[in-house]
């Protein structure tokens, strides 16, 4: 008697010693590797070849044992998406199938509300009608879980084509969810508003499918850059969250709602500059502790769901408020500053305890994991590197705000230690030789008093000999070449000598270009859809670079009057390329019959 397909796959996995999740990636989710090995579907020859792959088997051997398990049943879900409707589909597999989809998942990878289940289909004539477009709906949603967005697509659009009322909704979430992975983002938002349109129209409350559809639209809004909106659209998610739902996607929630809180102040009007400059800071203070309340309960939940993924982006976003909130009380307090060299003190060493603790605990998580591992994976490389560059640039804070308060000896020391991370930093990204020693050092140096000696510059590795250019990478170039010019920029403060001043900032220009570069080459990539939706930023993330290096070289014509021609100039070249680069979005208003309000798109 021969053995079937799914339990073979099930007993060699657990021979090779991997989880679901881990034969899947980064084609297949755990839900349908489960689904495969208890005989719930059938896998395609595709899919065999890639778990063979996994697996270290011959493809031959699967496809085999594949065809001798095959049955009229079991080949219902591994048919071929057309579009002609298979009227094989009866009610009864229906509802199998729509539970094995929904099993395991939420609202932020399907679209599909469990209400959809206690939908009866149409008993007049109309039934074939709506049992096509059911099945149609079906296939739609197993090609998108397969990562077949054409064909979801296809099927998709099919089952709208058909569908009552009562379907629309969801019909109409999953073409935005295709449209999201595709990274059409206008697209998708036009299907979660005539979503939400749909859902208004139903006779009963669909709570659960109003949350994910609002979930939604905050996720593609952001992306888009319009955070105001997203903020309406996440708030009102908010409303539907019931301790029912999944911790995952209640962290999700949070972190959308805390991201654009806090990018919402630095949105641009006609200039370049930052909304946030226009403010009255007992209001921008107000809306800087807003956000890191979302975060904070954002990261909560991910801790209790046991996503480290989500736990990491919460506490790197936290670490960046964070680093961005010392920034603006820097300013205020010097632009009531009433001469030029009068001491300050400017409240910020808890918030920079707090980045240092953030960056801290990503850093000893990877060390554990190198332990365990031969080695980091890409994406694990480019967290660390970006809580690196946060926690030197927590260093070079301390060091300018000790400075600015006339304390020189405890700024050299900070900036000494700055320095000392950031050269560390740096010849490890040139060599790529980030290893589990390099982390160690990392954290005993970081936290040990720095000496009052370090190197004098920074070596900046080229970045046109930087061959690598996924956007993940990038991202991680932008921050750490961001980090060095705040270093370098901070040394810059003790050097008298016109020529070796000259000089400083030049190294500090070098190292800005460079991360705006990086930052930029990312931004054309996430345009262009390369990369995963979860882990692009929006674009103005990419602008909030030039609005941080803008500020910079503003104090710098401020406290050094050798160099404020160039910087001058500097700035005015700088407006000039944020502007043609990164012009402002096109505004429409949309009124949305789910708030009676305009939403400013």
């Amino acid at each position: 008697m021969h053995m079937p397909i799914g339990e073979f796959i099930r007993q060699i996995r657990r021979q090779r010693g991997l989880t679901q999740t881990e034969l899947g990636k980064p084609q297949f989710s755990k839900s349908y590797v489960s689904a495969v090995e208890r005989g719930q579907i059938i896998p395609s020859y595709s899919a065999l070849r890639f778990f063979a792959l996994q697996l270290d088997r011959p493809a031959e051997e699967l496809e085999s044992l594949l065809e001798q398990t095959q049955t009229h049943k079991t080949t219902l879900t591994s048919m071929s998406f057309r579009e002609q409707p298979d009227e094989r589909i009866n009610d009864q597999d229906a509802t199998f199938l729509l539970n094995l989809i929904l099993q395991g998942k939420g609202p932020d990878t399907l679209s599909l509300s469990t209400a959809v289940l206690d939908i009866p289909l149409d008993p007049t004539m109309n039934a074939l009608l709506q049992k096509q477009a059911r099945a149609a709906l079906l296939k739609g949603l197993l090609a998108q879980e397969q990562a077949d967005l054409s064909s979801a697509q296809t099927q998709l659009e099919f089952s709208l084509a058909l569908a009552a009322d009562e379907y629309k909704s969801v019909i109409l979430d999953a073409l935005g969810n295709n449209a999201y992975l595709l990274g059409s983002y206008e697209q998708a938002l036009h299907y979660y508003l005539r979503a939400l349109d749909s859902v208004e129209l139903l006779p009963l409350p669909q709570s659960d499918l109003v949350f994910q559809i609002e979930l939604h639209c905050g996720h593609v809004l952001r992306l888009l850059g319009q955070h105001q909106t997203a903020q309406h659209h996440y708030a009102r998610a908010r409303k539907y969250l019931r301790p029912t739902h999944n911790m995952n996607i209640a962290g999700q929630l949070y972190l959308g709602l805390g991201y654009s809180t806090y990018a919402a102040l630095y949105q641009t009007g006609d200039k370049i500059e930052a909304l946030i400059t226009q403010m009255p800071p007992e209001k921008i203070e107000a809306q800087f502790q807003q956000t890191l309340s979302f975060l904070l309960q954002s990261r909560t939940l991910y801790q209790v769901g046991a996503d480290w993924n989500g736990e990491v982006q919460a506490r790197l976003t936290q670490a960046v408020v964070l680093l961005d909130l010392c920034d603006w009380r820097q300013q205020q307090v010097l632009l009531r500053r009433l001469e030029p060299q009068q001491p300050v003190q400017i409240h910020a060493g808890t918030l920079l305890d707090e980045v240092y603790e953030q960056c801290h605990q990503i850093l000893v998580y990877l060390q554990e994991l190198y332990q365990s591992s031969p080695a980091l994976s890409a994406e694990q490389e480019n967290i660390a590197y970006m809580a690196l560059a946060y926690l030197i640039r927590s260093f070079s804070k301390r060091a300018t705000i000790a400075r600015l308060g006339g304390y020189e000896s405890s700024a050299l020391q900070e900036c000494s230690l700055a320095a000392a991370l950031c050269q560390l930093v740096l010849h490890s990204l040139e060599d790529r030789s980030l290893s589990w020693t390099m982390l160690d050092e990392v954290i005993k140096l970081s936290s040990q008093n720095a000496s009052s000696t370090g190197p004098s510059t920074l070596y900046l590795p080229p970045i046109v000999d930087i061959k690598e250019k996924t956007p993940g990478y990038l991202l991680a170039l932008a921050e750490l070449y961001f980090a060095a010019g705040e270093v370098t920029e901070e040394r810059a403060s003790s050097i008298t000598n016109p020529n070796s001043l000259e000089e400083a900032y030049s190294s500090a220009d070098e190292c800005f270009t460079a991360s705006i570069t990086a930052i930029s080459r990312h931004y054309r990539l996430a345009r262009a859809g390369t990369g995963n939706p979860e882990t692009t930023y929006e674009p103005g993330y990419t602008l909030r670079f030039y609005q941080r290096y803008l500020v910079i070289l503003k104090q710098r014509e401020q406290s050094a009057p050798i160099a404020s021609h160039v910087s001058s100039q500097q700035i005015q070249n700088l407006l000039t390329k944020a502007t043609i680069l990164y012009p402002r979005p096109l505004h429409h208003f949309l009124t949305h019959p789910m708030s009676g309000e305009n939403l400013n798109l």
